[in-house]
């Protein structure tokens, strides 16, 4: 406990929409296997995604279905942290990985957080973060809609789902976050930059543009 009284990275949640998450990790094997080979092993193009799914329904139950309201920004221009954190887009960001690309919104960055100023909720509400974690390390993020995540999978769409129906190559062990705010996390990437790349370069980096 910190001297706010608030958890900075507590224990992971073991329900979410009133379903015990080890009985979701054993219904939803063979679907996150599928999953795991449509958007991965099979390389389908993501154009072909939404219909793929959809096909897969009829074989696999499932409630997969395309997120409204996505970022107006090419698919390719962001990534599920970006999404989760509410920086998709955002000018500092975007800079910081053109000229550092050693740097980016990834899940070293998401794994800074969770060490520094992230607080931890076993009773998750909709627009607060999700992790998921394989053995190793923080693989994905979502938010969470109602008993529901929305989440953007690699280079492709962004998706609302069940917890736990998303690619196997996630893991099956996920935590919940209270919603940080988009500009607070914009200036704890730019921090975490820093931290990487040096002050000096960062600051000229995001200055470059401003002024050129």
């Amino acid at each position: 406990m910190h001297s706010d009284g608030k958890k900075r990275a507590g224990p992971l949640s073991p329900k979410f929409g009133g379903k015990d998450l080890d009985s979701m990790v054993r219904s939803n094997s063979l679907l996150r296997n599928r999953l795991q080979r449509m958007t991965n092993t099979e390389k389908a193009s993501v154009d072909s995604h939404p219909r793929l799914f959809a096909d897969l329904a009829a074989e696999i139950s499932h409630s997969i279905e395309l997120a409204a309201n996505a970022p107006s920004l090419p698919l390719g221009d962001y990534n599920c942290f970006e999404f989760a954190l509410g920086v998709a887009g955002r000018r500092e960001v975007r800079l910081i990985y053109k000229y550092l690309p050693s740097t980016f919104c990834d899940g070293s960055f998401v794994q800074h957080l969770v060490g520094s100023i992230l607080i931890s909720t076993t009773v998750p509400s909709t627009g607060d973060l999700v992790l998921y974690h394989d053995d190793r390390q923080i693989t994905h993020a979502g938010l969470v809609a109602a008993d529901r995540i929305i989440s953007k999978w690699g280079k492709g769409h962004l998706w609302i789902h069940g917890l736990l129906e998303v690619p196997a190559q996630y893991g099956d062990t996920t935590s919940f976050y209270e919603a940080p705010p988009a500009n607070d996390m914009v200036s704890d990437f730019i921090n975490f930059a820093r931290y990487r790349e040096g002050r000096e370069l960062v600051d000229s980096v995001l200055d470059f543009e401003r002024t050129g």
